[in-house]
């Protein structure tokens, strides 16, 4: 039993066309052209999200607005642009937490180690760096 794909495709029936048909007795050239065809689809399909989110009306701008909240609530009307947004939105915006968490000088320098000098500091941070004890 052979199977014979026409020239002329239907492309509002090409997702299910290209998963119903055995790969192996289509030629390496159709079944090339039904996979960029379904890639172009999606791509068109991410455009008119994209398009329609921008042809809305502003979001309001206010104190008690929570966009993490508005993003899930239209993940329905918009699954790439939330998911592109939920990736943004998961970024720090500052970077205090993880320079706190790896300055050792903080640490070494405070109210009570003021007086430290320089070259003992630099000591203390090479020190810990090499993971020695710090014997006074």
């Amino acid at each position: 039993m052979s199977l014979v794909v026409s020239n002329t495709i239907d492309i509002g029936n090409s997702s299910s066309q290209l998963s119903s048909i055995d790969e192996e007795s289509l030629s390496k050239y159709d079944v090339y052209m039904l996979r960029e065809l379904k890639r172009s689809r999606t791509i068109d399909t991410t455009k008119l999200e994209l398009d329609h989110y921008l042809s809305e009306a502003a979001l309001p701008k206010s104190a008690g607005f929570d966009v993490l909240n508005w993003w899930k609530s239209h993940q329905p009307k918009y699954p790439i642009l939330q998911a592109m947004a939920r990736d943004l939105l998961a970024i720090p915006i500052s970077t205090v937490a993880s320079e706190s968490a790896f300055s050792i000088s903080g640490r070494l320098v405070s109210p009570h180690r003021s007086r430290l000098h320089l070259d003992m500091m630099e000591l203390d941070v090479l020190k810990v760096g090499y993971g020695l004890p710090n014997e006074r």
